[in-house]
C-alpha cells in the first residue's frame, strides 16, 4: 500500500509527482478518498486482494497523505493517471470532483464508489447542475451504497440501475486478537473473578488520570483491579505507581498476586488478546493527548470501550461505533473518573459490548461484497 505516493515507513514529505516512487508491478488500484474517512477501510482490502490475486497495491490520497488529495485532482488528474497507470480508480464516500470522473472516463479506467450515502448522491448542498451529477454518476462502472435510499438517489440521478449494489458501509475487518487459552485460564485464576478495568497502551501522560480514576472508583468498590498495559517500560511504570501507594502486582509474577493487589501491571510479552477478554472495560491509552490502537480489537472480543477524543490514526473505526452510540466518549479527567464507575454495573457494560461487538462483526459481509466487485472487474480487463 502506497498512502499519497510515499511508501509505508519511508520518512519525508511527498509534494508531487516529482517525489512519487516507480509504478510498482501488477494490478494497481488508485483510491481517492476526499473526506479522509474511509481511507482505512480501503488500506484493509491490500492484503486480501494479494492473497487472491498474487499482487496488487492500492495508492490512496486523502486530506492527511503526504501529497494532499487536492494536489491530484481537476487539471492534476491526468499527471497523476500517467504516473500511477491505475487499473481501476476507485472513489470513497463521494466523487467530489466531476473533472476528475470524466477525466478517468475519458481515459478508459473503469471507476467503483464506495460508501456512498444518500446526501452524497443527492449533492445535497452542491452547486454542480443536475445535469452534471447525472453525467458524473453515469460514468461509474460499480456504485456501492451505504442504504437503498442512497442507491434510489443515485440512480435518480443518472447512475446505471445495474451498476448500483446496496453493501452497507465498508470499515476494516476486525478479526479477534489470538491468545493462548492455557495462558488465560492461568492468568484468570489469580485473578479471583474480582471485577477489573484495563488501561492499554497507556503512555506517561495518561498515567495521572487513569490512577485518578482507579481510586475514586475503588472508593465504591474495593475489589476493583486495574490492569495497566504501559506503553513505555513497565518496571519503571510499577515502580512509580508503587512509590504512590499502590499494591503493585506484576504478571511477570502473578502468583504473588493477592486480594490486597489493586494494580497489574502486564510486563509480559503476552498478546493484548489475553488482557481484552479479562477485562470487560477498557480505557485506549492515548487516546486524550497522543495516539491510540484500533478499537476494534476491544470491539470484537466483547469490552466496554471508554475513550477520550483524540482517536488518530483510528478516526474512521472510531466514528463507526460512535453511530452505533457502542462506546463511551470521555473528555475529561473527571469523566473518566465517572465511566469507569458508571461501566461496573454489569448492564451497561453488556449495552456497550454488544452494540461494539455488533459493529465489529457486520464488517465481513461487506469486505467480501466489495472484494468480489473489485476482483470481478479486475479480471474483466485482464489484470
Amino acid at each position: 500500500m502506497i498512502r499519497a505516493a510515499l511508501p509505508a515507513g519511508q520518512p519525508g514529505v511527498a509534494r508531487g509527482p516529482k517525489d512519487w516512487p516507480a509504478r510498482p508491478s501488477g494490478a494497481l488500484i488508485l483510491a481517492l478518498d476526499p473526506s479522509g474517512h474511509h481511507s482505512q477501510a480501503i488500506q484493509a482490502l491490500e492484503p486480501l486482494i494479494r492473497e487472491e490475486r498474487g499482487d496488487g497495491t492500492f495508492v490512496i490520497f486523502n486530506p492527511q497523505t503526504p501529497t494532499h488529495i487536492d494536489e491530484v485532482l481537476d487539471a492534476r488528474i491526468s499527471k497523476t493517471l500517467k504516473h500511477w497507470m491505475p487499473d481501476l480508480v476507485v472513489w470513497a464516500g463521494d466523487a467530489s470532483c466531476a473533472t476528475s470522473v470524466q477525466k478517468i472516463n475519458a481515459a478508459r479506467i473503469p471507476q467503483t464508489l464506495l460508501n456512498l450515502s444518500e446526501a452524497a448522491a443527492e449533492r445535497r448542498g452542491s452547486r454542480w447542475p443536475f445535469g452534471l451529477r447525472k453525467s458524473v454518476f453515469a460514468h461509474f462502472d460499480k456504485i456501492c451504497t451505504l442504504n437503498r435510499e442512497a442507491a434510489n438517489a443515485v440512480i435518480k440521478n443518472g447512475a446505471n440501475a445495474d451498476a448500483v449494489r446496496t453493501t452497507g458501509q465498508l470499515r476494516p475487518l476486525s478479526a479477534p486478537l489470538l491468545a493462548n487459552p492455557q495462558d488465560i485460564e492461568r492468568y484468570a485464576a489469580h485473578l479471583h473473578n474480582r471485577p477489573a478495568w484495563l488501561a492499554i497502551d497507556a503512555g506517561p501522560r495518561d498515567m495521572q488520570r487513569i490512577s485518578k480514576a482507579h481510586r475514586t472508583a475503588m472508593a465504591s468498590n474495593h475489589r476493583l483491579l486495574l490492569i495497566l498495559m504501559p506503553q513505555n517500560d513497565a518496571t519503571e511504570t510499577a515502580a512509580k505507581f508503587a512509590d504512590n501507594g499502590w499494591n503493585v502486582a506484576l504478571s511477570s509474577q502473578i502468583e504473588t498476586m493477592s486480594e490486597a493487589s489493586q494494580v497489574l501491571v502486564v510486563d509480559t510479552d503476552q498478546d493484548p488478546g489475553i488482557w481484552l477478554r479479562l477485562s470487560p472495560v477498557v480505557f485506549m491509552g492515548g487516546s486524550f493527548d497522543g495516539m491510540c490502537r484500533s478499537p476494534m480489537d476491544a470491539a470484537s472480543l466483547g469490552a466496554a470501550i471508554v475513550h477520550g477524543e483524540s482517536t488518530a490514526p483510528h478516526g474512521d473505526a472510531f466514528r463507526s461505533l460512535a453511530k452505533m452510540q457502542a462506546t463511551h466518549p470521555v473528555r475529561s479527567d473527571a469523566d473518566l473518573e465517572r465511566a469507569v464507575i458508571e461501566l461496573q454495573a454489569p448492564d451497561r457494560q453488556a449495552t456497550l459490548a454488544h452494540r461494539a461487538w455488533d459493529v465489529a462483526t457486520q464488517a465481513a459481509p461487506v469486505v467480501d461484497e466489495v472484494l468480489a466487485i473489485l476482483n470481478d472487474q479486475l479480471d474483466a480487463i485482464g489484470v
